[in-house]
């Protein structure tokens, strides 16, 4: 879980991750440069419910500045053979996992996508979500999706940009796997808005 400035927010997220109905993993997650205080309010809640977390988190003040670049980070920090992503600010069911990891065994794969549905927060938004993804749009993305680490070794790490890089890796990915697993049974949604609230932004 890559994170940006996300003090108010990523608290929700910690707990979706919590809740989850599987429970055979960690949480790694890697601030992203954060100017407000986000690597302390994750410091001060894992340290807090530790006793009480039934999955290990585990907090890395990398400063990377990119998405990409968190994501590589992570990857480069895990232990374990799967690797699962997830962003804040994003509605994800408790069986999340479940539902992947299921995906996985039947299909004999060593990659499932979930979706990310795009409708826009509000009118603003819904612009820049027309202009770029396509309104109430329902597109494979890197968060919730799931990957074996091999993959990386195969087809390399993220581009270091700050956007295009899920695009591009996904391309790598299509045809070293001859298509792209996709579970339409796993969809997440953005919180708030999918891009900006305002043209300031």
């Amino acid at each position: 879980v890559p994170y940006f400035n996300e003090q108010k927010k990523i608290i929700k997220t910690l707990n979706n991750l919590n809740k989850q109905t599987y429970k055979n993993f960690d949480v790694i997650l890697i601030n992203s440069n954060s100017s407000d205080d986000s690597f302390n309010v994750v410091n001060e809640r894992i340290n807090n419910n530790r006793r009480k977390n039934k999955i290990q988190f585990k907090n890395y003040n990398k400063k990377t500045f990119y998405p990409s670049s968190s994501k590589n980070a992570g990857i480069k920090c895990s232990k374990n053979e799967w690797i699962a992503f997830m962003d804040c600010d994003l509605k994800f069911s408790k069986n999340w996992l479940q539902v992947q990891i299921k995906y996985l065994k039947q299909n004999n794969t060593k990659h499932v996508m979930g979706l990310c549905h795009f409708t826009g927060y509000n009118m603003m938004d819904k612009i820049y979500v027309s202009q770029t993804w396509g309104y109430n749009s329902k597109i494979p993305v890197i968060p919730s999706s799931i990957f074996h680490k091999s993959l990386f070794k195969k087809i390399g790490f993220f581009q270091k940009t700050r956007a295009g890089y899920d695009k591009i890796w996904k391309q790598k990915l299509k045809r070293e796997e001859k298509g792209l697993q996709i579970n339409y049974k796993s969809l997440i949604k953005y919180e708030t808005y999918n891009h900006a609230d305002s043209y300031k932004k």
